[in-house]
């Protein structure tokens, strides 16, 4: 192992272990981790559930990650700890696959891993419990493997990117291979035929999800998931659809502090092998940024597998730079510390935990809780509970557990923009701000939140 990949590994885990000890699970976080620990604590290993529903919204593999390290210990964080190998292994090819790319320039895969680490971009995401870091690292393995011409790996890497984040990694192994073929395939034709055809061996992956669904006759929920979360996300009748210039600001995040270098704007090179793989990684860059800037509902971590390529791209360009290890210290330094603040300013709005306690505490006393707002099954996996507490949002089937359950509670919440975060008793019911200020969370007591005629039940 190279110092410099020594040096990246160390700091990857550092930010991450900083992120988890100063910040909580926030946002989608608590919910991807909830729907992993009731397949857990219900060992529904292929139809996962969120709330009422089945949560087939994301593929399966993080869950199954998290659940294997609950199998092996369910007190340790894995939360912290999967995203945290996956970070890790994408450094680590970050570096293979530059030393396959430049092999007679040891300098640049010196420095790709070094360069990674202090990509504003990679570091935003790192540490978060998300699908994007998996994706990143199956298509660095697909790419990597597409070079060393490995044809077994490669339909391995796909197929693992596609139980990470579904087809989405092909929209970035297709135009490495046609881009591959074009400039280094020996018979271009014949290589696409055969790189394309192991992307299609990859989509068998999905039958080791898909399989059990269709055994159990529940194959509608294929269905709904290919409609709802591919189509309907591309077409954007599903989903915040931004507009197509939406990526454009994100692009500094790639190339600062790097930009403001001469060494780096006035890279040129006579050998024609280095032109080929310089142009090779921006063209990759190029088609795949365009690509995703048209589907309608994008957000800007779906670019996160491009980081470690232009990362390599970078580190080639600053190979005979004097000051580029003073500039990747500064740059990881300045951005780790800035997005740690700004994500630290956000637990106030978004951490469910002073909710949690207070559930916890009713719980404990065996006094029976329903959720009115669908979004609050979020809060499992920070209870660590073991049994779902029931969702009831229909108002007839909500009145009926009233009726059933006079001396229980209700989770309720209101679109309310609030000037600061609380979380307090107001009026008999726990009240906690969230989600950016403009929610409140309310738990109250049946008799608080609906009448029911004397003549039925006597709540008061």
């Amino acid at each position: 192992m190279s110092r410099s990949l020594t040096i990246a590994l160390m700091g990857v885990i550092l930010f991450s272990c900083l992120y988890a000890y100063l910040l909580p699970l926030l946002g989608e976080e608590t919910r991807y981790a909830s729907v992993a620990w009731r397949m857990f604590v219900e060992h529904q290993w292929f139809i996962p559930h969120w709330g009422n529903n089945a949560y087939l919204q994301k593929t399966p593999l993080l869950f199954w990650c998290l659940d294997l390290g609950w199998w092996i210990n369910s007190h340790w964080p894995w939360h912290v700890v999967v995203p945290l190998i996956f970070s890790l292994l994408t450094v680590f090819y970050t570096q293979k696959l530059a030393q396959v790319l430049f092999p007679d320039k040891p300098p640049i895969s010196f420095l790709a891993p070094l360069t990674l680490i202090a990509m504003p971009f990679f570091i935003d995401n790192l540490g978060i419990l998300r699908f994007d870091m998996m994706l990143t690292l199956f298509n660095m393995m697909a790419c990597y493997y597409l070079i060393r011409k490995n044809y077994g790996m490669f339909v391995l890497a796909n197929g693992l990117g596609l139980l990470a984040k579904g087809p989405v990694i092909y929209l970035f192994t297709i135009p490495e291979v046609f881009l591959y073929c074009f400039y280094f395939a020996n018979r271009p034709a014949h290589d696409v035929v055969k790189w394309l055809t192991g992307i299609m061996l990859s989509v068998g992956a999905l039958m080791i999800w898909w399989g059990p669904i269709i055994y159990q006759g529940k194959s509608a929920l294929i269905y709904t998931m290919l409609s709802e979360q591919i189509f309907a996300r591309t077409t954007g009748s599903k989903g915040v659809v931004k507009p197509i210039w939406d990526y454009l600001p994100l692009l500094p995040c790639f190339f600062l502090p790097w930009i403001f270098l001469p060494s780096f704007l006035r890279f040129n090179t006579n050998d024609i092998h280095d032109k080929k793989i310089m142009r090779y990684l921006m063209q990759i860059f190029i088609i795949c940024f365009i690509v995703f800037s048209l589907i309608k509902t994008k957000e800007s971590r779906y670019l996160l597998p491009l980081a470690p390529l232009m990362a390599i791209f970078i580190a080639a360009r600053l190979e005979k730079s004097k000051i580029v290890y003073a500039l990747m210290i500064m740059s990881f330094l300045v951005t780790a510390t800035l997005d740690l603040g700004v994500t630290h300013a956000r637990v106030k709005t978004q951490d469910l935990t002073p909710a949690v306690k207070f559930i916890d505490t009713l719980l404990v006393k065996n006094i029976p809780v329903v959720s009115r707002d669908p979004s609050m099954p979020d809060m499992q996996f920070i209870g660590r509970w073991q049994v779902s507490l029931p969702v009831t949002v229909k108002e007839d089937k909500f009145h009926a557990w009233a009726v059933a359950h006079p001396n229980g509670w209700v989770i309720t919440s209101t679109q309310k923009n609030t000037q600061h975060a609380y979380a307090m008793m107001l009026d008999g019911c726990f009240e906690q701000s969230y989600s950016h200020l403009d929610r409140v969370l309310q738990i109250c007591s049946v008799s608080r939140v609906i009448v029911v005629p004397d003549n039925k039940i006597n709540i008061a």
